[in-house]
């Protein structure tokens, strides 16, 4: 908790500096080769569907699942309103270069521009063409974002060192908190399913052993599921077994908790009303699942969104056999990464071999920002850190009453 308070110290003390460097990055005149646009209407994404898959996809490409455009179009049937989004397209000599997808949200101190697609984003990028400066392009669009005068504060949350925006948020803006790792599984030296089953014996006999106790009990099946209503079961059946999990534990997640993360998760597993890279893996036990995860596929990158088993089946592990499972199925696809992402808890580390920093950024759009940050950013995580060290008993009454 003290450590959460020193570090809002910054943000007050270099507020000056701060709103100096975002002046600087916004008085500068856009060249006559940018053009800039806004879109504000969820129904006018579709305007620039075609160019936003063609940037997406283009070799090179940093884009994580979480910044492509049917994740973003499904993201907003759910969660945003109209004159929400602030989606800023930067076109150079009429080629579209950089999306910068925000949306900005009402606080009863300000207004603060995030990422579109929180809170189910795990990771903050802008998706901009790879052969160019980045740069400068961000700073024309952070101009475009500011010119209005509306928002009091930008708060751009899980950026990866090796984001595109990365080096600009890094100059622009100021970070929050220690970054945290996330951990991946390098899966490029695997060719052929069983090369990794093989490459990590001592794991993969244990796993064999959980998966005979399995056995014992019902005929163990894995599959992963791309699209359809059967996936939409099973991914309503993971988030409904996490929760579970989480009341088990004493814990609140205000994201679960939300009605709209389970609505739009689930059609982004059923792939409606388009292909979202969401697959739904499940290890199942006499026709039930043991086990369900949730992942999301882009650009060679598989990223395990939540995973979930049945409590019953606890003392087996189910989810490490899942997991195997599910590596195994990402090297039959050529994807080169097993992403377990931030953060880097111990299971993780054990079985990732490299990881990347996640950092937190935050940049005042003048002195009416301070009260803004402090209400979206720093007091969120104070009272998450006082809701942690609590009884569990304690936390299982207040969690209650939020719910």
């Amino acid at each position: 908790m003290q450590e959460l308070l020193f570090e809002a110290a910054p943000l007050v003390t270099g507020m000056l500096g701060l709103s100096t460097r975002s002046a600087r990055a916004s008085a500068d005149p856009i060249p006559d080769t940018l053009a800039l646009a806004t879109i504000r209407n969820p129904a006018t994404l579709e305007t620039i569907a075609r160019d936003w898959r063609d940037l997406e996809s283009a070799p090179g490409s940093r884009t994580t699942p979480f910044q492509t455009f049917d994740f973003h179009r499904i993201w907003a049937r759910h969660f945003a309103s109209d004159d929400d989004l602030r989606v800023i397209t930067v076109r150079e000599r009429g080629r579209l270069v950089l999306i910068l997808p925000l949306v900005v949200g009402r606080t009863p101190v300000g207004r603060v521009a995030r990422w579109a697609g929180d809170p189910i984003l795990q990771y903050g990028d802008v998706v901009a063409a790879p052969d160019g400066d980045v740069i400068p392009w961000l700073d024309a669009a952070f101009a475009e974002l500011t010119r209005p005068g509306d928002i009091s504060v930008l708060t751009l949350r899980r950026i990866r060192a090796d984001a595109a925006i990365a080096d600009w948020a890094a100059r622009r803006l100021d970070a929050v908190g220690a970054a945290e790792k996330a951990m991946e599984i390098d899966l490029s030296g695997f060719t052929e399913p069983g090369d990794y089953a093989r490459a990590r014996s001592s794991r993969t006999a244990r796993n064999r052993r959980r998966r005979n106790k399995l056995a014992q009990i019902g005929d163990v099946a894995f599959r992963m599921v791309d699209g359809g209503e059967e996936a939409r079961k099973l991914a309503r059946a993971a988030l409904d077994l996490k929760r579970h999990w989480l009341e088990q534990q004493g814990q609140y997640s205000r994201a679960l908790a939300d009605p709209r993360t389970t609505a739009c998760l689930v059609d982004m597993a059923a792939h409606e009303p388009a292909d979202s890279g969401v697959v739904t893996a499940s290890l199942e036990v006499g026709g039930r699942p043991a086990a369900v995860e949730i992942g999301m596929v882009h650009n060679g990158r598989y990223c395990a969104f939540l995973g979930a088993f049945d409590p019953a089946l606890s003392k087996y592990s189910p989810g490490q056999v899942q997991m195997q499972d599910s590596i195994e199925w990402c090297i039959a696809r050529r994807l080169g990464c097993y992403d377990l992402m931030a953060p880097a808890d111990e299971y993780k580390r054990q079985l990732a071999g490299r990881a990347v920093s996640v950092q937190d950024y935050t940049g005042l759009l003048g002195l009416t920002g301070l009260p803004a940050a402090i209400w979206s950013t720093y007091a969120p995580r104070c009272a998450k850190a006082a809701f942690q060290i609590l009884p569990r008993g304690l936390r299982n009454v207040i969690r209650t009453r939020i719910a």
